[in-house]
Order: C-alpha cells, then structure tokens, then sequence
C-alpha cells in the first residue's frame, strides 16, 4: 500500500481575521445601540402633560374640577331615562344606552379608550368602578328578558358617576 501524500494546509488572508473579531464585537455594540437609542431621554418625559385623550378640566379653588364633565353624563343618563318612560327603550335598551354612557365617562375621566370595554378588560386595566358597573349590567343587556329594573340601574350608574 502506497503511502498517503500529505498536503500543507491552505493559508487564509490576515483580514479574515480581521473580519471575525469585528463580527464578534459588533454584537455587543448592536445592544449598547439599542439601549441608547430608546432610552428615555429628559426632554421627552414630560410629567406635568396629560395623557393623550384625556382632558384636564380647570381647577378653581375649592371647585369639583369634574362637576362639569360629571354633569354631561348625569344629563344623558336623565335622558335614558326620559326615552324609557315615553317607550322609546326597552328595558335592554336602557343597560345597553348606560352601559355605553359610562364607558365614555371612563373615557372623559381617565383618558382610557373604553369605548369596546367588557367588565373583564376594565378589571384588566384597574378602572373598578367601570368593571363592577359593566358586570352588573352585562346580563341584563344581553338576556332575552331580565327581572333587573332600569331605575334601580340607572340608579347605581347614577352613583358611580356621582362618586368617581
């Protein structure tokens, strides 16, 4: 048997090298990058600017800086009221008039989207009084027939709004 010819082992060019010790470096320099270019930087944190969507009523000295809003929502929830004894709703109508009155009050008040809120989503997001709200009115809504007065709803609605 023959012997096996050995052959010298190819040599690489010295910038390949090169090439692999920035490839090593450039990852870490990928993460600096990153954390520096989405810090939070001071003149974009601006604490003293609500929130987008929410409204900052002016505050008079010993004034409810939410009367004016509190009262636009009472004076739908008159009207629900109003349309329910002149027949224009039914009782479901009416959980379902309230129900959308006070996810637009959580709206005017925190600035929170609650526009499609279930009572589950606003306990997800820690508005209480809107999810207990919107659970008690979920079945009355939603069933064919319900014993649940609307008075006594619009009652409670009433509170929340009067309270928070």
């Amino acid at each position: 048997m023959p012997g096996v010819e050995l052959v010298d082992p190819v040599g690489y060019a010295g910038w390949w090298t090169l090439v692999g010790v920035l490839m090593l470096l450039a990852i870490p320099a990928w993460y600096v990058g990153i954390i520096w270019w989405t810090r939070k930087r001071p003149e974009d944190a601006d604490d003293a600017a609500p929130s987008p969507g929410r409204t900052v009523p002016p505050a008079g000295p010993g004034s409810d800086p939410w009367a004016a809003v509190r009262q636009v929502y009472l004076d739908r929830l008159d009207d629900i009221k109003a349309r329910h004894k002149a027949g224009e709703l039914d009782p479901r109508g009416v959980h379902l008039e309230i129900r959308q009155v006070m996810r637009e009050y959580t709206k005017a008040r925190t600035g929170v989207p609650a526009d499609t809120f279930t009572a589950s989503d606003a306990a997800r997001v820690q508005l209480g009084p809107l999810a207990k709200t919107l659970k008690n009115l979920s079945y009355p809504s939603f069933a064919r027939t319900s014993a649940a007065k609307p008075s006594h709803s619009l009652y409670r609605a009433r509170r929340v709004i009067q309270q928070w």
